[in-house]
């Protein structure tokens, strides 16, 4: 039986599960008809996260390409079935110009930004987004874009991850090009703080705590970290205090966070105590708390896996936010690929029936507005004699 932190597995087996997963993975993906029109370029070493999503929403993906193809072949195969791009087989894949396509990538260096800019004017696409850290200034987003287009609309937007149903304070900049007027392309973002969601909602609710554990207080002022701070756990090994954040609120952001640290420690509930415990966040949480399944899907992968993979992840904002700009990129260029009547045609064909793999388009994604019809006053007596 395999225990948790053991790595001693048979590696054919592992292969075995890595293959099922893929396979199942690649019949979703084949069986969303109508999507793969939408072609996508991935571009950066930083961009791992854009490739999952628009695997997921069904885009036909033609070229991941980055300057350090080693590190991230290490780990690509965990999650999806197409293979690196070399920077010279990118600046030869046709179309030379005016791409009909979606560019996409999370841009953290200089040496990332340099290759989407050469990339970006060799291929001209249709509609380009790009993700910044929160800690990119205004004029290092300005320095990182390709040269100003006039046939292009640029829209720049600052995208909390609490604000559009996720639980942590992570903030990211995105900026939106797009040549294709003719269908809108950029996402309308609707905070949720009427309904907010916490930390409780991405963790084990069945994992155990520490007993006979006090937390002492925590003085230290650390917005960065969240404001969820409930008090602090003394290391004995270190003589500091490490945070101890609250379930019931919102966590921190583990971007800037180093390995070791990512594991925070949290006030979480649990099914064996009537109390709240106190313990760490486990691995497979780290990926739910970045809106990722998590536990399922890290079931076949190694503890250094599981980490390689969360690295590439949390390099790019999370999941939510990425599927909000990327979905609607997406739509916009299926609608211009296929047209707008063969679109409807498609959205409104009655397979709402069957597997999951086989609705090309469900209601939950269309895009309705709901009215709530006002209570008219009647005026009527009311006899209160009663």
């Amino acid at each position: 039986m395999f225990r948790e932190g053991d790595d001693s597995r048979d590696p054919v087996q592992d292969q075995v599960l890595a293959g099922e997963a893929v396979a199942v993975k690649s019949r979703l993906i084949l069986g969303r008809r109508g999507r793969s029109g939408v072609r996508v370029r991935v571009v950066g070493s930083d961009s791992l996260a854009w490739l999952e999503i628009a695997e997921s929403w069904g885009c036909l993906v033609e070229a991941v390409v980055t300057s350090s193809p080693r590190e991230l072949n290490e780990v690509i195969h965990l999650v999806s079935n197409t293979r690196t791009t070399t920077v010279a087989s990118a600046f030869s894949m046709p179309p030379m110009t005016h791409w009909e396509g979606l560019l996409v990538s999370t841009i953290c260096s200089d040496v990332d930004a340099k290759l989407v800019v050469r990339l970006f004017d060799r291929w001209a696409p249709w509609i380009a987004i790009f993700a910044f850290p929160s800690h990119f200034n205004r004029r290092k987003v300005a320095k990182s874009l390709p040269a100003p287009q006039s046939r292009y609309e640029k829209k720049t937007f600052f995208c909390h991850h609490d604000q559009l149903g996720g639980v942590t304070t992570s903030s990211w900049h995105f900026v939106h090009l797009s040549r294709l007027i003719a269908q809108p392309s950029q996402p309308t973002l609707m905070t949720m703080v009427t309904y907010p969601r916490h930390l409780q909602t991405a963790l084990d609710d069945v994992a155990r705590g520490l007993s006979n554990v006090k937390m002492v207080s925590f003085d230290t002022c650390l917005d960065d970290l969240g404001g969820s701070i409930v008090g602090g756990l003394a290391d004995k090994a270190s003589g500091c205090i490490e945070p101890v954040f609250s379930a019931s609120s919102t966590g921190p952001d583990i971007t800037g966070l180093k390995f070791a640290n990512r594991f925070f420690w949290v006030q979480a509930a649990s099914v064996w105590s009537a109390e709240p415990v106190i313990r760490r966040v486990k691995a497979e949480e780290l990926h739910a708390i970045w809106d990722y399944e998590g536990k399922l899907e890290s079931r076949k992968w190694s503890s250094h896996e599981s980490a390689s993979v969360l690295k590439h992840r949390i390099s790019s904002p999370p999941a939510k936010i990425l599927r909000i700009f990327l979905s609607k990129a997406a739509e916009a260029i299926a609608r211009q690929v296929l047209g707008t009547a063969q679109f409807i045609e498609v959205r409104g064909k009655p397979t709402m029936a069957g597997l999951t793999k086989n609705i090309t388009f469900t209601p939950m994604e269309d895009n309705v507005t709901t009215r709530i019809a006002a209570s008219q006053a009647d005026d009527a007596q009311i006899d209160l004699s009663i």
